[in-house]
């Protein structure tokens, strides 16, 4: 089960194995040919190429492509690993950007799928297990396409869509049997997705297949958001999810076709549901999403709960235990958010602080925050100081670091409550990283009195 290296600079002549003996194109390493639990890094840049599937995996051991996002694997540099089906940009001239006819066990992460003039991805027939997750469905020639679409979808058959964002297309995710209902693996879901568009396109279009889950999504300013096509005996479930600005949010033909509960449908154009029934912990709270001003990242800002939201902190149903950033959601369902993306409660305090700091980071409730911390190749000690409250109940707030390639490093509180009691870690970083994240952590438990955790006094030497 070798690993196969594919970037700018490369030559579909090599052989592959090595960065330094990359190929040039997807298309180089496919046709080596790759194997059942062959894994091909791609290196950030740009892949002006169809990507045709030739082979299958196996169960247990899928043919896997990274987009590697961060370099680690590849040029150390990182960046957008970008699969377009254009020459130039401007003219559409390729109909897929990826596309797979009856190849089996098929995983793609990180990736940038953009331009392509009928489907951005395309599976046909029997997959055994695809998974798609962290890939960006950008921009399209024009509206008469699909971002990704599964065609003719197989019985028993299990399809994984996490941490995606869609914009593409007349039918941004499409499941299709057009020869008759199939209900496919109980497995199948489709998790942290945003979806966000301009009143036109269905967001996931559904055409007699039923038995997966749809959770933790966001639905924002699409035509039908959800949409079941075609009458059927089964169904699919619809979980824990915001439906904003669409022009209808749930739609099916007949009632039962679209389960759905734990659902905030709080303002739709036309209509909130069609032949669907209301679920019994559904509700039509506001989304109150964050600012430009409120939030650190763009575009995501747009999609992330502020704190004044209800849906911060709700119980669902079989959430997603990590949001659309892969971060691990609470442990306590009630303090998990709806929607893609979980709200973290940091807040800067200046009362609770250790020494003659002028504040400190306070996590009022589970939740979690990220820092990233620039490092080089030598021992690297970094430490913080942990304060939690008297009622704090579950795992100890913890420090976390979070090396890209390597396993994560974690460090526990295990003084006493009411005291600052340090974390800390020393450790070689890997000569191919520029960074790690420090990742604080509050995993509370508890739902009354004070239980809140404080950090204070990080330093890096």
């Amino acid at each position: 089960m070798p690993t196969y290296y594919v970037g700018p600079g490369g030559n579909d002549g090599n052989d592959g194995l090595s960065w330094a003996n990359r190929f040039l194109t997807l298309n180089g390493a496919e046709d080596e040919p790759v194997a059942a639990g062959d894994t091909v890094y791609v290196a950030p840049g740009i892949y002006r190429e169809l990507l045709t599937c030739d082979v299958s995996g196996s169960s247990g051991q899928p043919i896997t492509y990274i987009g590697d996002v961060t370099g680690v694997n590849t040029d150390n540099i990182g960046g957008v690993v970008r699969i377009t089906g254009s020459d130039n940009d401007l003219t559409g001239v390729r109909a897929y950007c990826v596309y797979s006819a009856a190849k089996e066990y098929r995983t793609f992460r990180g990736f940038s799928f953009d331009l392509a003039t009928t489907s951005f991805v395309r599976f046909d027939d029997d997959v055994g297990e695809v998974i798609i997750e962290d890939c960006y469905f950008g921009e399209s020639v024009d509206f008469a396409d699909e971002g990704l679409r599964f065609w003719n979808c197989v019985a028993s058959d299990t399809y994984i869509i996490r941490r995606c964002f869609f914009i593409a297309g007349e039918k941004a995710l499409y499941l299709a049997n057009t020869s008759g209902e199939v209900a496919i693996s109980s497995s199948s879901l489709i998790e942290n997705c945003i979806f966000f568009g301009s009143a036109y396109g269905d967001a996931v279009h559904v055409d007699r297949v039923v038995g997966f889950d749809i959770k933790n999504c966001l639905f924002f300013a699409r035509d039908k958001a959800v949409f079941s096509a075609t009458a059927t005996t089964g169904s699919f479930d619809v979980l824990n999810s915001i439906f904003v600005f669409n022009v209808s949010a749930l739609e099916a033909q007949a009632t039962g076709d679209i389960v759905e509960d734990y659902n905030a449908v709080p303002g739709n154009n036309a209509t909130q549901r069609t032949n669907v029934n209301t679920g019994s912990n559904s509700n039509a709270y506001p989304m109150l999403g964050q600012t430009i001003n409120q939030a650190y990242r763009w575009p995501w800002n747009l999609f992330m709960l502020s704190k004044d939201s209800q849906l911060t902190a709700i119980a669902g149903s079989s959430e997603a235990t990590e949001d659309f950033f892969g971060i691990t959601r609470p442990t306590t369902s009630s303090k998990k958010s709806w929607g893609p993306i979980q709200y973290q409660p940091a807040t800067r305090e200046t009362t609770e602080t250790r020494g003659s700091s002028a504040g400190s980071l306070k996590l009022p409730d589970a939740g979690r925050t990220q820092i990233t911390v620039p490092v080089f190749a030598a021992s690297t000690t970094i430490s913080v100081y942990v304060k939690r409250e008297a009622n704090y109940a579950g795992t100890n707030p913890q420090m976390i670091i979070k090396e890209p390639g390597q396993s994560d490093r974690t460090k526990t509180d295990a003084g006493s409550s009411g005291s600052w009691n340090e974390l800390t870690d020393t450790f070689t970083p890997s000569g191919d990283v520029d960074f790690v994240i420090v990742e604080l952590v509050s995993d509370n438990t508890a739902t009354s009195g004070s239980y809140a955790a404080y950090f204070d006094d990080l330093a890096v030497t």
